[in-house]
């Protein structure tokens, strides 16, 4: 990651969640997220954008983008917005501690290893859930 380029970090969420096939609409329910904080809460917007970049680049090469990207997009959710835009994503609630990880139970331990590095890079990120709560 080069420290030098200033990141339009929104521009870059909307250029990456447009660019991958997702399941049961997890795109779409991000792209009316993104719409809701820019109506919203822009301060959040500019955040969530930025630890979606930043969890793209603290994963490793090898392991698929795109739980990274939207473990960071929603990091920052409300519970209420949790329950409007993940309504159907049980991975990414669990991800974005939305939701009870006791579905982890029935993954492969190599999906549940995933999973905790996904978790223990979120837990680096500089913006926390707590100073954001709505």
């Amino acid at each position: 990651m080069d420290s030098t380029t200033a990141v339009d970090y929104v521009a870059w969420a909307k250029r990456a969640n447009a660019r991958w096939i997702v399941h049961h609409n997890l795109s779409r329910n991000a792209d009316a997220y993104l719409g809701h904080l820019a109506l919203h809460d822009g301060r959040r917007l500019l955040l969530s954008c930025r630890n979606a970049y930043l969890m793209v680049w603290l994963r490793d090469s090898m392991d698929d983008p795109k739980p990274w990207f939207y473990s960071g997009l929603f990091s920052l959710t409300t519970p209420m917005e949790a329950e409007q835009f993940l309504a159907n994503h049980w991975l990414t609630r669990t991800l974005t501690g939305r939701e009870n990880g006791s579905a982890w139970e029935n993954l492969k331990e190599i999906t549940q290893e995933k999973l905790e590095r996904i978790q223990e890079a979120m837990a680096k990120l500089p913006e926390s859930r707590e100073e954001t709560a709505v």
